[in-house]
């Protein structure tokens, strides 16, 4: 899994720049606005779990890059809180006429413009559901709850960027204001069914049942394993592992 996961980016690195080798040549680049991002990263063993679909660090947190030569100074590392959300305003405001919808003005703020965000929510799965999952996050805290078992979590962003510690039981005060905040955020349509009445919905926690994902590359007719396993490289040039036409 690790092995794919680099390879992946290695392939990516090499597309990125081809792009990036094409807008240096024209000779207006410095005015070409670039934005890089992710929609999730990827567990690969951290807290012992693999893939996403939950909010530690390594599944929920990525970076966004922005080069703007003409506008932006080059080689600065911002900490505020950036959602996916954003992205619609970044490209509304670089084309002349700024619209937000859900996100904020990212190009206003980094300009010291307006305000940064005093926290961040991530709702993943559907609202009403045993897998419901949201997140509250500021830059000190992490607060998640799970409608699984209502379990909760809450981590200290600064003296434990692994989230090892839980800290429901030692500051709850701060759990009881992030809670608020979950509590707020789904009052809205589409997330309504995760609240029951004033507090969020919970479920009797059930396990979920383990099960072995395969992943095929059905764009080269690869749909399963064979039956003997150096039989996967027929049809196949074994130096470059490109399809024999």
């Amino acid at each position: 899994m690790k092995a794919r996961y680099y390879g992946e980016i290695t392939y990516l690195d090499h597309c990125l720049g081809r792009i990036l080798d094409a807008i240096e040549a024209r000779p207006n680049s410095e005015d070409v606005l670039i934005c890089f991002f992710s929609d999730h990263g990827d567990l690969l063993g951290d807290h012992h779990g693999w893939q996403k679909q939950n909010f530690f660090e390594a599944a929920c947190r990525f970076p966004l890059l922005i080069s703007w030569p003409a506008t932006l100074p080059a080689g600065t590392v911002r900490t505020e809180l950036i959602s996916l959300a954003d992205l619609f305003g970044i490209a509304t405001q670089a084309g002349g006429t700024c619209e937000l919808r859900e996100g904020m003005d990212v190009l206003k703020m980094l300009r010291g413009g307006c305000r940064p965000r005093d926290y961040l929510v991530g709702i993943v799965e559907i609202p009403g559901s045993q897998d419901f999952k949201v997140m509250v996050l500021t830059d000190e805290w992490k607060y998640i709850f799970m409608a699984n078992g209502a379990r909760e979590q809450l981590f200290d962003r600064r003296r434990d960027p692994n989230e090892l510690s839980n800290c429901i039981r030692s500051s709850p005060e701060i759990r009881d204001d992030l809670y608020a905040l979950a509590v707020k955020s789904c009052r809205t349509p589409g997330a309504m069914d995760a609240l029951n009445g004033d507090i969020l919905r919970a479920f009797p926690f059930r396990k979920r049942p383990l099960r072995r994902i395969y992943q095929f590359d059905r764009s080269q007719g690869v749909l399963g394993f064979p039956d003997k396993p150096e039989d996967a490289l027929k049809g196949f040039d074994r130096g470059t592992l490109k399809r024999v036409k």
